[in-house]
């Protein structure tokens, strides 16, 4: 884990699987806002989807292994993966404010669309208390009153930034849905990603593995 001193990132996500669009976004933020790692946190049970319908933690924290292993400004946490039930952004981020330690500055990394609905997380406040946010913003993708929502938030004012990144049209369900139909998916995961996803047959049925 990283020095209490720390600038931290905190990139969240089912990462099912994880693609070059998320290292790209990840390495993007690290650069552009100095920060001293980006920690890739897979969520365990995410509220907004059935169990069944997720990879098991295993197979996601082993490709997310496989994705980051030769950067190293980039980290994993298994954190929610390892709690049984539902995780929920706000408390996860207690506890790793308790990990890190009161000096760490703590970034949390999401996209414009998941701003959008930043009201309807289980006590966004609280998240605001706890971190900073970086919102990722693509070409093209400027939908959300940013306004609206610092004004429902005001803490959000002076700890919210709006980055942009290269417009990358890689999906995580795309990629399963390539590889079930027999598609390429060199290019958009790592290799070493690519070979652990056909070694072991992941996404080529109806469920997911």
């Amino acid at each position: 884990m990283s020095n209490s001193s720390d600038h931290i990132g905190i990139l969240g996500g089912t990462f099912d699987p994880i693609h070059i669009g998320h290292l790209i976004i990840a390495e993007e933020v690290r650069v552009m806002m100095d920060l001293d790692k980006i920690i890739f946190m897979p969520a365990g049970v995410p509220w907004f989807r059935n169990n069944n319908d997720v990879s098991s933690a295993e197979r996601r924290v082993r490709m997310i292994e496989l994705s980051i292993e030769c950067n190293p400004n980039f980290e994993l946490s298994s954190l929610e993966v390892a709690r049984e039930g539902i995780t929920y952004t706000a408390d996860t981020l207690e506890i790793l404010r308790s990990q890190v330690g009161p000096e760490a500055e703590i970034s949390f990394i999401m996209g414009m669309d998941v701003l959008e609905n930043f009201h309807l997380w289980k006590t966004p406040e609280k998240v605001v208390g706890l971190c900073n946010l970086i919102v990722v913003n693509r070409p093209g993708n400027q939908s959300v009153d940013v306004n609206s929502v610092v004004h429902r938030y005001p803490e959000l004012g002076p700890t919210m930034r709006i980055i942009h990144v290269p417009r990358m049209e890689i999906s995580s369900s795309v990629i399963r849905e390539r590889v079930k139909n027999g598609d390429s998916i060199r290019y958009l995961v790592p290799g070493n990603v690519e070979k652990y996803i056909l070694d072991n047959q992941l996404y080529k049925g109806s469920d997911i593995s």
